[in-house]
């Protein structure tokens, strides 16, 4: 991967990192804004998954990390297991690092700074790696190829991902792009049918969620009540899993996938 995208990349997520310190919002606040976000039926379906896990995992992964934020849910979630938190950005890694000495009883996540496509980590180190919507962030094959290198045998992957198939939302994502909110190659790289193929391709069991079709409309509204986007994203989870209609314009698909004992 060339060297200017990769920097490109760290530059984008650096800036995040300094906007957010500079809101002044904690990472509790933040959940809890997912939580009442357009987002919050794939990140319930993520933490579902994570806690269905049999046996607890030792061993957590959080590819892309960010913040922290995920990593530290997946530490109170598993609080014995041992928390691996990775990004580019190290002031991203910081404000997690930071967050986490508030933690009080809380075994503290470790925070590294490294490049997803080449983990600094040994064959089978983890029993869980987790992705919040990185993958459109690097070259797919590399990370994914990495992601199944570092899991264990009968490991799992658990990823949320934004789905491309959208028309409204790739204009919504090119005019991102325009006002560099958002990179071009993040913007042209997200995560559809054929890359869930490769997924099944690599790992032996796959099972994909589809999620935010309807609660997007909530966007729209000059309020956010936790009721009404649970209800909403209900009917989403119904119509796009259950039923199978509109899966295409999902705007997040949820991802479980299992490495071959």
């Amino acid at each position: 991967m060339a060297a200017d995208f990769i920097s490109l990349e760290k530059a984008h997520f650096d800036k995040a990192a300094g906007a957010f310190t500079q809101s002044h919002k904690t990472l509790k606040e933040k959940t809890a804004e997912l939580v009442l976000s357009p987002v919050s039926g794939s990140y319930t379906a993520w933490l579902r998954a994570v806690r269905s896990l049999t046996p607890a995992p030792a061993a957590i992964l959080d590819y892309c990390a960010g913040m922290g934020l995920h990593a530290l849910t997946l530490q109170r979630v598993y609080p014995q297991a041992e928390v691996t938190a990775i990004d580019i950005s190290e002031k991203a890694l910081q404000i997690g690092a930071e967050a986490s000495l508030s933690e009080r009883g809380l075994r503290k996540p470790r925070f590294i700074p490294m490049d997803a496509h080449q983990l600094e980590f040994a064959e089978a180190s983890f029993d869980l790696v987790s992705d919040f919507g990185s993958l459109s962030s690097l070259d797919f094959e590399k990370a994914t190829a990495e992601i199944w290198r570092v899991l264990r045998p009968g490991g799992t992957f658990i990823a949320v991902e934004t789905f491309g198939h959208n028309p409204l939302m790739n204009l919504w994502r090119r005019r991102r792009v325009q006002s560099g909110t958002r990179t071009a190659w993040c913007a042209e790289n997200i995560v559809n049918y054929s890359k869930l193929d490769r997924l099944r391709e690599r790992f032996a069991d796959v099972r994909v969620e589809y999620h935010s079709l309807l609660t997007l409309g909530l966007a729209v509204l000059p309020f956010r009540a936790a009721a009404l986007n649970a209800a909403v994203a209900r009917v989403d989870n119904w119509m796009l899993n259950r039923l199978g209609l509109f899966r295409s314009w999902a705007f997040k698909v949820v991802v479980t996938a299992r490495k071959a004992a």
